[in-house]
């Protein structure tokens, strides 16, 4: 058994911000357990501060137990945040298509179907899913991922041994694309992107599209086996990889990758990286996590020549409100949502209690001297409120004054208007005039045409506006045609 520490030398307790934004992140694989521990630099933005890997293998519970709780005990955190992950190599991920948009329908579906893509029953799995957004306008594309229920309960015996709670197990390829998709601005790409993150003794295959993973496959090669036989495992790698593209093809998922990303335990891998272009015809990026993951600078400088993987655990920790995918156990969600409830229940009846505690003093404050206020200011102004009496009187009847001389003549000019717009073979039968509104006028004529050239000629006018016709009927009048009309239009 072996286990190595990043940071200060053992013994020399570690400054931890003392908040709910300290986080332990926990990777169980089988033969080895990670654990970074990340703390607030700033609000809302975390660093890694410490990175511990131990060797499991031959350990019970208990013994892996006794030897992490020293571990974090010289943290010296209090009540942090507990996120476990789940690699891709003890899942089952598909790619499937939902004939629905609503989530719940979605979610339940995938239920009934989890039992067809594994060997497990219902009750011995937990199923999640990634949305990968609407396909011919009533299926939902989802990357389906199905975790046995004994992967996940090894977080919580573990975490009640050191006395902790986990708040969420999540799915590690989801935070890896998620962090690739923003550090590297994936979001305005075209095609997709490769991502392989490797390992100590497996590497998670991704394939990305705008930070969401689309395709996941793990490949059983990792940063040890390069180090043990690097030209051999070169080959299996490519090999793997192989198996990967094909795989996602077939499934016909989505359009090839435009380059492939190779982050994790790469150094040294600098013949890998050309075996990749060679067989592939890709151009590969290799990128270090130390230079892009947010890290104390003394672990920064103790890891400078070391071959580690960090970003699986610590990109978890980081945007572990940001992933959408959480495999933990029913039995935690329910807790999670009762403690929830629970303690916003007991906040608003705080909350409650003391706003009604100060509105009752306010209240009870202010009505005495409202009320004395109210008695002077009545006594005081009740004078004002006799001569503004007057004068609202006075002012309404020289407002009734003014609107009628206003509008007095308009009947006349409107009339005179539209008189001098009549063709000789039209008359006026009816004049209706609203001040201030509109006019209405019917009439007769032998000529359907006249009627249409008063409409226009009112349309015309400086008075008028609106004009509309509201109806032409036709009659026989001692042997003449003649049509009947009425004319409606408003007043500028």
């Amino acid at each position: 058994m072996s286990w190595s520490r990043s940071g200060f030398s053992k013994g020399k307790k570690v400054s931890a911000a003392l908040s709910n934004e300290d986080c332990l992140c926990f990777n169980l694989q089988e033969q080895e357990v990670k654990l970074t521990a990340l703390t607030s630099k700033s609000l809302g933005n975390k660093q890694i501060d410490q990175f511990y890997s131990i060797n499991s293998q031959g350990l019970s519970e208990v013994e892996l137990g006794d030897r992490l709780r020293p571990i974090i005990g010289d943290l010296h955190f209090k009540h942090p945040r507990v996120i476990g992950l789940v690699s891709s190599n003890v899942v089952v991920t598909r790619n499937i298509e939902i004939p629905s948009r609503d989530p719940d329908e979605i979610r339940e579906i995938l239920s009934l179907q989890a039992s067809r893509h594994t060997p497990y029953s219902r009750g011995e799995i937990i199923i999640d899913y990634i949305n990968l957004g609407v396909f011919k306008s009533v299926y939902t594309k989802v990357l389906f991922i199905i975790v046995p229920r004994t992967v996940v309960m090894k977080y919580y015996d573990l975490a009640s041994q050191l006395h902790l709670r986990v708040e969420k197990i999540v799915f590690a390829p989801e935070a890896i694309a998620r962090f690739f998709g923003k550090h590297l601005n994936l979001i305005n790409e075209r095609l997709p992107i490769c991502i392989i993150q490797i390992d100590s003794t497996t590497s998670e295959f991704l394939i990305v599209f705008r930070g969401a993973a689309l395709f996941v496959r793990s490949i059983p090669v990792g940063a040890r086996h390069f180090e043990a036989a690097s030209e051999g495992y070169s080959t299996r790698f490519c090999e793997e990889l192989k198996k990967s593209f094909d795989t996602y093809q077939s499934e016909n998922i989505d359009l090839m990758p435009a380059y492939i990303v190779l982050g994790g335990a790469t150094r040294g891998l600098e013949d890998l990286n050309a075996a990749i272009q060679e067989n592939f015809n890709m151009s590969v990026k290799q990128i270090s996590d130390l230079d892009i993951l947010p890290i104390r600078p003394e672990m920064k400088e103790k890891y400078a020549e070391q071959n580690v993987s960090l970003l699986s655990t610590a990109a978890t920790g980081i945007l572990v409100d940001d992933l959408a995918v959480d495999l933990s156990s029913d039995e935690s969600k329910m807790n999670r949502i009762m403690i929830d409830r629970t303690k916003q229940v007991i906040k608003a009846g705080i909350l409650s209690m003391v706003f009604l505690g100060l509105l009752c003093f306010s209240i009870a404050s202010h009505i005495y001297s409202k009320a004395v206020r109210l008695q002077q200011l009545t006594a005081r102004y009740e004078p004002i409120k006799k001569e503004a009496k007057v004068l609202e009187d006075t002012y309404l009847r020289v407002r009734a004054v003014k609107n009628y001389l206003e509008t007095r003549g308009m009947a006349l000019e409107v009339l005179t208007e539209i008189s001098s717009m009549l063709a000789p073979d039209l008359y006026l039968t009816d004049f209706k005039f609203e001040a201030g509104k509109k006019v209405g006028v019917k009439g007769s004529t032998y000529a359907k045409p006249s009627i249409f050239i008063l409409v226009d000629a009112m349309g015309k006018s400086k008075l008028l506006k609106n004009v509309e016709t509201k109806y032409i009927t036709g009659r026989v009048d001692e042997g003449t045609e003649v049509s009947d009309f009425e004319i409606a239009a408003s007043l500028k």
